[in-house]
């Protein structure tokens, strides 16, 4: 949604990476045509076509936030077909499964990691990578759940606290040459 928001308004070059691998932009055109409407693959591509009309500059990438090496790739390639990257919105997480909505009683490991992986590594990640380059903001995606709470959130809410907490903290210490904002 942020992503069509900059597309539409400003013609952003966009840089948008996931778990899910799309088909690459060749072969987009013939999946649609070989796939439901509502197939997932086939909605995200008509979303890229639509910023792309609205004069949008799109590159998607599949790759995870937490895995330093897979987002280094990102920027470099992404750096190279664009100029350099003047923001970062940083929106990956799970908001679906046991690991959201679960009696801490019931939380293993996996559940844990589920949670912390996207946000807690992969703020990490960004912030080591972004650390030395010059960017007009980079924003955290967090949520309600550590100010409101709720029954059940336990690893959801961790999870988005560390992200609250690393943006004021790297705003406090003026860390590298980037703006922290996280967004509950």
């Amino acid at each position: 949604t942020v992503a069509e928001y900059l597309a539409k308004h400003y013609r952003a070059r966009l840089i948008l990476t996931g778990a899910t691998p799309l088909p690459p932009p060749g072969e987009r055109d013939h999946w649609q045509q070989t796939h439901d409407r509502q197939d997932p693959v086939s909605r995200k591509i008509a979303r890229i076509k639509q910023m792309e009309a609205e004069g949008g500059k799109v590159l998607v990438y599949a790759a995870d936030v937490g895995e330093r090496e897979a987002m280094e790739k990102v920027v470099r390639e992404g750096e190279k077909i664009f100029g350099p990257i003047n923001g970062v919105i940083h929106a990956a997480g799970v908001t679906k499964g046991k690991s959201v909505l679960c009696p801490i009683a019931e939380l293993d490991e996996t559940h844990w990691n589920r949670q912390f992986h996207p946000k807690i590594r992969g703020t990490r990640v960004l912030g080591e990578i972004f650390k030395e380059k010059v960017l007009d903001f980079c924003i955290l995606t967090s949520s309600l759940s550590p100010i409101l709470g709720g029954l059940g959130f336990a690893a959801y809410s961790a999870a988005n606290a560390y992200m609250d907490a690393y943006a004021q903290a790297a705003g406090r210490s003026g860390q590298g040459r980037v703006r922290w904002l996280s967004v509950n």
